[in-house]
């Protein structure tokens, strides 16, 4: 099994997928790679809340998102700066309770809100996406 805390090896995509262990992640890989041709570039981390290997993931030299494998699901952090913030508060009412509470709770610091959502179900993958599109549109 891997070892996510383990920062003298860098993490094989295939133990990783298999540490998340949800269909969601290939879900989330695929539209990565369609909509945004963005491919995961891994980074360790020794942040008390979240250390270990986590994938950041940009596009064009803006961030998208970074994600953060956990057993049997992952969590993806989405920074909404003041460009996207109108849109994620015109978006809030069409999202997953879930987020909606994340986005609540989440205090504007210098004018960003950092918002980590845990990827447990389509819905929330599908709020995910749609948060992503505020800070880059994606491809067609």
């Amino acid at each position: 099994m891997w070892d996510k805390l383990d920062q003298s090896v860098k993490p094989d995509p295939r133990k990783v997928a298999e540490y998340i262990n949800t269909p969601l992640w290939p879900r989330f890989l695929a539209y990565m790679e369609d909509k945004y041709q963005a491919r995961p570039e891994p980074s360790y981390s020794r942040c008390s809340m979240l250390a270990g290997w986590n994938y950041k993931y940009k596009k064009a030299g803006l961030a998208l998102c970074t994600v953060y494998p956990m057993s049997g699901s992952f969590s993806a952090l989405v920074s909404l700066g003041p460009r996207e913030t109108e849109g994620a508060e015109a978006l809030m009412p069409a999202l997953s309770a879930y987020t909606q509470a994340t986005y609540a709770a989440s205090e504007p610091s210098r004018g960003i809100r950092w918002l980590l959502l845990e990827i447990t179900s389509a819905e929330i993958l599908d709020d995910l996406t749609s948060l992503l599109a505020l800070r880059r549109s994606p491809k067609k």
